[in-house]
């Protein structure tokens, strides 16, 4: 025991004979990182993705301090079953040798049972936001005096719109020591909804090679708040991008984008932190093996990605800050002259492309919608009257001609190129998925045109 890289921590003798024999022996590179502050009792900020070790980082220097004291002590908090279940059974493995008590408040058990279990005032509480704060509003429990709180997965509890639920947490909390927060992608809102949780804490940022965004093929265009996903689909059919993402705000969005592009034939996708991330990995692989054009993907999902050759990027509204606009083009693709940034604003959202241009530097072209009120049909010359469909198999209703901008500084794509979409001829063309081959998790829908 005395001769692994646990052994110089000076740990409690339980503590580290359950760590020997779960056959912990040398550091991960997070843990090397993250545990001197850990076991002083920091407030910590870092990113940290699957198979980090993570979760033994962080339980080691919180048991080591539980290991003479009585009483509720830690709080987890999850954001799937799953996670809050392993994190419980990993605590009561270390915790074997100690007799520590642990309560799990996941939607797993009845309610009256884990208000059972919080009755007996276990050191450690480990629960998903909306279960912990029910137990919390019926009395069940208060948290007046903990030593640490764990939000894990920061990143995926912003993005399945837990956010309200874990904050109503945080302002319950009437005193604690030590604030941990680990995030899969500490994008620039998991880094602000973190910093808003605790005065001061260590950051443990990863390391980025900089990629500095190129001044040019930065582009705006305006549009009504109501036909933004419209305009997205006329944009996408003028553009006809080899591969292309679109930056949405909310899971919701991505799939409400994602459906409507494929709807028009386009080989598309959804991807978010929500998803498990096995099938993260699986969509970035065929998106970079092309068997998808475009993402519908939130800040929170470019870890998974990966590609260095995306042609366009459309950020569907402005990002909050100009931090959040340099995160995900450096992230996901360094712009060149052949890259292009587009941004929709609508007409009230002119301010925000300003102040990305001055805070990063950057020139933003803009691209004028051309949507001329159109005349009666009868009073249409013959030439005209020729319905205008896309290179998506289906039309995209409009009011007016499909193009949805003129470039102010430099042409389009050349009208000579071919498309980069190929429709099935027919809707009997599209395959359908089998029900045994959709994943278990319930968010891959069978959905038309998308699998």
């Amino acid at each position: 025991m005395e001769e692994t890289a646990f052994g110089d921590l000076g740990l409690a003798e339980p503590l580290l004979k359950a760590v020997a024999e779960a056959g912990y022996g040398s550091f991960t590179d997070f843990q090397e990182k993250v545990l001197p502050s850990l076991m002083e009792g920091e407030s910590l900020i870092a990113s940290a993705g699957d198979y980090s070790g993570r979760t033994l980082a962080l339980l080691v220097p919180l048991i080591h301090r539980l290991s003479d004291r009585d009483g509720m002590r830690v709080l987890f908090v999850a954001p799937t079953r799953m996670l809050a279940s392993q994190v419980n059974n990993e605590i009561i493995r270390l915790g074997f040798y100690m007799d520590l008590d642990v309560a799990l408040l996941d939607a797993g058990a009845l309610i009256a049972k884990q208000a059972d279990a919080l009755a007996e005032n276990p050191h450690f509480v480990v629960g998903t936001p909306g279960r912990i704060l029910d137990h919390i509003r019926r009395g069940h429990t208060r948290f007046d005096d903990l030593d640490a709180v764990v939000l894990l997965e920061v990143d995926r509890m912003i993005d399945q719109e837990q956010q309200n639920d874990v904050e109503d947490i945080v302002a319950k909390i009437n005193v604690v020591d030590q604030v941990i927060q680990i995030a899969g992608v500490l994008s620039p809102p998991a880094l602000r909804f973190c910093r808003r949780n605790v005065g001061s804490a260590v950051e443990i940022l990863p390391d980025r090679d900089e990629s500095p965004l190129a001044t040019e093929g930065h582009f705006f265009a305006h549009v009504d708040g109501s036909g933004r996903v419209r305009t997205l689909c006329e944009l996408m059919n003028r553009e006809r991008p080899q591969s292309a993402v679109v930056f949405c705000r909310s899971k919701d969005d991505t799939a409400h984008v994602a459906d409507r592009l494929a709807d028009l034939g386009a080989k598309t996708e959804e991807l978010h932190a929500g998803m498990p991330q096995r099938r993260r990995r699986q969509i970035a692989a065929k998106f970079r093996d092309g068997e998808y054009h475009i993402l519908a993907m939130t800040d929170m999902a470019v870890s998974a990605l990966g590609c260095p050759d995306i042609s366009l990027v459309v950020n569907l509204e402005p990002p909050e800050t100009p931090e959040d606009y340099a995160f995900r083009l450096g992230q996901v693709v360094p712009l060149t002259s052949e890259a292009r940034a587009i941004t929709l604003v609508d007409r009230d959202e002119g301010d925000a492309i300003d102040r990305i241009a001055d805070a990063l530097d950057l020139e933003f072209d803009e691209m004028a919608p051309a949507r001329p009120s159109r005349p009666p049909r009868e009073e249409l010359p013959p030439s005209e009257e020729t319905p205008i469909t896309t290179d998506f198999d289906e039309p995209v209703e409009s009011d007016g001609p499909t193009a949805v901008a003129e470039r102010v500084s430099r042409d389009p794509v050349g009208t000579d190129q071919p498309p980069q979409f190929v429709a099935p001829s027919t809707m009997a063309d599209k395959k359908e998925i089998a029900n045994d081959k959709l994943f278990h998790g319930g968010w891959l829908k069978k959905r038309k045109g998308r699998r």
